[in-house]
């Protein structure tokens, strides 16, 4: 957060910031149960304060009217991840259009890979 308030004009930044909090989100079911995959955690266990918070500050970073970044399509993934602790469902057509964008600004082998499981259907 200190990064972002720093470069507060930065959408990467705020972007970086908002993983950060998903990421603490997610915490104690790591503490509980180690690295399990995102759809197979217990969204009950999450922590919905930080989870509001790092939806408040992607629009913060989104209002700021850059051409989205790496940060901020990885921010926007996980943001499609945690409305499932709301929702009960994952939104697959954002996940698709998310990853497709991330392929195509940073196409790294974990992006690629993501793409192709969520094409697939898989989460």
């Amino acid at each position: 957060m200190l990064t972002a308030t720093l470069l507060d004009t930065e959408p990467e930044a705020w972007g970086l910031a908002v993983l950060l909090t998903f990421a603490q989100s997610r915490a104690p079911v790591r503490a509980q149960r180690g690295w399990a995959p995102l759809d197979e955690q217990e969204t009950t266990l999450w922590d919905r304060a930080l989870i509001r918070e790092g939806e408040r500050l992607l629009r913060r970073a989104s209002a700021l009217g850059a051409p989205l970044g790496r940060f901020q399509l990885e921010a926007a993934i996980q943001s499609v991840h945690c409305d499932r602790a709301r929702t009960g469902t994952v939104d697959q057509a954002s996940l698709r259009k998310l990853y497709r964008g991330l392929v195509t600004v940073h196409p790294t082998r974990g992006a690629l890979a993501a793409l192709r499981a969520v094409e697939n259907g898989f989460r």
